[in-house]
């Protein structure tokens, strides 16, 4: 049977408020995300059992994890969910073999059995030469790939990864990101990812959920986001501009619109640029910024003190200005203007 997350978190602490209701389909992914303070962590630690609930309950499935009401509480190792830390958390004195077989270890599965299977799942990841390493002999990368194995080989009703691509740098983060498309694309459970990042959120998450202050300020996808967001948090998050292109060299190519980006890439890449990096001129813009290009305004939206400012063709992204700023530059829809974007405003990912 597929198993589905149904769930109610609250939590109180000194100063702070949880509470969070929660659901996810089987074979669904949803992105947590919010500010730093929002409770993201604290909600990592409830659904994991390691935080008990001051009210609510947690469901997976047909079985009942948690309820206050009741007093029911499985614990952590019970829970069936395959939890990946940002930073691991790997035994730094086991080998990457049997860091990945200790669950099954601890679950009584028979020594060779285990390290049989852990073996497998090194292969998967593509760490099959290294399992003899230890944690200290390993990349950042290799780490968190013996995490995702480890979090997998127990065959978990449900997967948390907690920030997994936040201590990589950009190679390592976009070997991880395919690796963990082409397993959340079979899980059977649901997945819940916990991140800070717009580009991983809308490139592995089927859903959004917007964490603000302890309790949900907004959920939908991202084009739902992106349309009407509810609050500053969310108009930053939702407005970020992700491109699709061939880099070659310094130079990214998106359709027929190329772009200088800072540095040196090749194949298939993702360009991400901040609405506030992209600056509006009535006339082509001289000085430094190398990328200029023509366009028409489309549509423009204002979100309390911000204008918000989609472009059509060749290349079309959203800006973001003040008021006065359109009021300046007297902009409507229809509008032929010149935008401009630096080179070091364009954060490239390999795609």
């Amino acid at each position: 049977m597929r198993t589905g997350l149904d769930s109610r978190l609250v939590i109180r602490r000194e100063g702070f408020h949880l509470d969070v209701a929660l659901s996810i389909d089987p074979g669904q992914t949803v992105a947590l995300l919010g500010p730093n303070g929002a409770g993201k962590t604290t909600v990592v630690g409830a659904l994991a059992g390691l935080l008990p609930l001051d009210g609510g309950y947690v469901r997976l499935g047909d079985r009942v994890l948690e309820d206050a009401a009741t007093g029911t509480l499985v614990g952590p190792a019970e829970r069936r969910i395959g939890v990946m830390f940002q930073d691991g958390v790997l035994f730094p004195h086991l080998s990457a073999l049997e860091n990945v077989a200790f669950g099954l270890r601890s679950r009584r599965v028979p020594r060779h059995e285990a390290r049989r299977r852990a073996a497998g799942w090194l292969e998967a990841v593509g760490l099959g030469a290294l399992s003899d390493r230890r944690p200290g002999r390993l990349s950042g990368g290799q780490r968190q790939r013996v995490a995702l194995a480890r979090a997998l080989i127990t065959e978990p009703s449900m997967l948390l990864l907690d920030e997994p691509f936040s201590a990589l740098d950009v190679s390592s983060r976009a070997g991880l990101r395919r690796l963990l498309q082409d397993h959340l694309a079979g899980f059977p459970g649901p997945s819940l990812l916990i991140t800070h990042d717009p580009t991983e959120a809308f490139l592995l998450a089927d859903r959004l959920v917007v964490l603000e202050n302890g309790s949900v300020a907004q959920e939908g996808s991202a084009d739902q986001i992106r349309l009407r967001p509810a609050s500053p948090y969310a108009a930053d998050l939702a407005g970020v501009n992700l491109l699709v292109g061939a880099a070659s060299g310094k130079v990214l190519t998106i359709g027929n619109h190329r772009l200088v980006v800072p540095e040196a890439a090749s194949g298939r890449v993702i360009a991400t640029i901040h609405p506030r990096a992209i600056s509006i001129h009535l006339d082509r813009p001289g000085g430094s910024p190398r990328n200029s290009w023509p366009t028409r305004i489309e549509r423009i939206d204002h979100h309390a003190d911000r204008v918000r400012v989609q472009t059509g063709p060749p290349l079309p992204v959203t800006a973001e200005i003040t008021p006065d700023a359109q009021t300046g530059l007297n902009l409507a829809p229809g509008s032929e203007v010149w935008l401009s974007v630096k080179a070091t405003e364009i954060q490239v990912d390999a795609g």
